[in-house]
């Protein structure tokens, strides 16, 4: 899907099944074998922009060997020519079939949740702005427009002043905290937990020794978050079941699924 959503079908191509059925968003995509499901493939591809897909969810609904279905969800975010970000919800099924030359995907589908997207009839990909969309953006706003400030003396002795937006990750490293930024870190001798109160509800404790800023989470696996940086956050055990809530609560994500970033 991540191949696809970045432009390459060719990956989905090579899997699947010449009976392949697939039903797509817009009105009439209902295609029966492979050249309807390519033909409708390439028009959205001429209408796709590159697009990340983040909170990625899938389960495996029913499998009895021969016949296996995914279901799942995921937010798929686009960054035009402008640089404006735009993000929304898609919900997938794939069914795949067992088949001598190895699995074969015979059904695909995604939808759209009601009010999610506006698609119009002249666009085979949906980018206008919905109510979700709207709430990302207000959210972003609010973030980089926050009065939170963080004064930070480093241990050569000079001083940051960072707003949280800037923040990735705060990390306890022996007597110092390391704060994560985008292309760089700062170390300090503060402890981490004199940072904690310090800081705004967009940051989460994860364990005594990482403390991350949720609106920089990429993939959310079952015992571990990856940051948009490229950090990889473990999470103790004990602690799964309440960062899980958290973060969904966050996000506006429901619980008691599997969320990762495959």
């Amino acid at each position: 899907m991540e191949a696809f959503y970045n432009g390459d079908p060719n990956p989905v191509y090579a899997v699947a099944s010449p009976d392949i059925t697939w039903i797509g968003t817009q009105r009439g995509q209902f295609d029966i074998g492979f050249k309807e499901f390519h033909d409708d493939i390439e028009k959205i591809l001429r209408d796709l922009t590159p697009s990340q897909l983040t909170n990625q969810r899938y389960l495996i609904s029913q499998n009895n060997g021969c016949i296996c279905t995914v279901i799942g969800t995921c937010h798929v975010v686009i960054v035009d020519h402008t640089g404006a970000a735009f993000e929304g919800e898609q919900r997938l099924v794939a069914i795949w079939r067992l088949e001598k030359d190895g699995l074969k995907l015979v059904h695909l589908s995604n939808t759209i949740p009601i009010g999610e997207w506006a698609v119009t009839k002249d666009e085979q990909f949906p980018r206008k702005m919905s109510s979700f969309i709207r709430e990302y953006i207000n959210r972003q706003v609010k973030e980089k427009t926050a009065p939170g400030l963080l004064v930070v003396t480093d241990t050569e002795k000079s001083r940051h002043y960072l707003r949280e937006p800037e923040i990735f990750s705060l990390e306890s490293e022996n007597k110092y905290t390391v704060i994560y930024l985008k292309d760089t870190v700062i170390r300090t001798k503060e402890l981490l937990k004199t940072f904690e109160p310090k800081l705004s509800s967009v940051f989460l404790r994860i364990s005594r020794f990482n403390i991350i800023n949720m609106s920089k989470i990429a993939h959310f696996k079952e015992q571990e978050l990856i940051l948009t940086n490229g950090q990889h956050i473990l999470i103790p055990s004990r602690k799964i079941p309440d960062i899980h809530k958290a973060v969904y609560r966050f996000f506006d994500c429901k619980e008691g699924h599997d969320h990762t970033g495959s």
